[in-house]
């Protein structure tokens, strides 16, 4: 669990968060016998919560000053509480598995596309190259209709 605490850490150009710190938090937040997903979210979640507070993070031995943030406490509450969100979703909707991937996309940003995300993404790319495209494609519900690339000026290819 701790891997998984660093390796979404390290997605950002420049952590929130130093491994001793996130070491010190699954230490601290979870209970033996726990599953790695709850473990992994209950971290998150009481990581915001302590972070969200202003309320210091000590060192577990007593030797050292008290963990600090590598990023402004604003910062560090954000990404905390995206990633726990992405991740409670992920559980709530444990039986869909777009909803699982979507969920765990807003986690692990750099390693997971998000399911909806990748269909608009084929969408306007299609676009750009000046190729029609359905609109089940954009992920919208109803009868699917063809949407014709626009330009500003001039005639389209599908005027003639």
């Amino acid at each position: 669990m701790i891997r998984l605490l660093k390796a979404w850490n390290k997605q950002y150009a420049s952590p929130a968060f130093s491994s001793h710190n996130l070491t010190v938090w699954a230490w601290e937040f979870v209970q033996s016998g726990t599953g790695l997903a709850r473990a992994f979210s209950t971290v998150l979640s009481d990581a915001a919560e302590r972070v969200s507070s202003g309320a210091a993070t000590t060192d577990p031995a007593g030797v050292s000053p008290n963990v600090r943030l590598l990023q402004s406490r604003n910062v560090a509450v954000k990404r905390l509480r995206v990633a726990a969100d992405g991740l409670a979703m992920a559980l709530r909707h444990d039986d869909d598995r777009d909803a699982v991937s979507s969920g765990l996309s807003k986690v692990f940003f750099k390693y997971l596309d998000d399911p909806a995300a990748v269909g608009v993404e084929r969408a306007v790319a299609a676009l750009r190259r000046n190729k029609p495209i359905s609109t089940a494609l954009l992920g919208l519900a109803g009868t699917s209709a063809v949407v014709r690339p626009t330009r500003a000026y001039g005639e389209s290819r599908y005027d003639r």
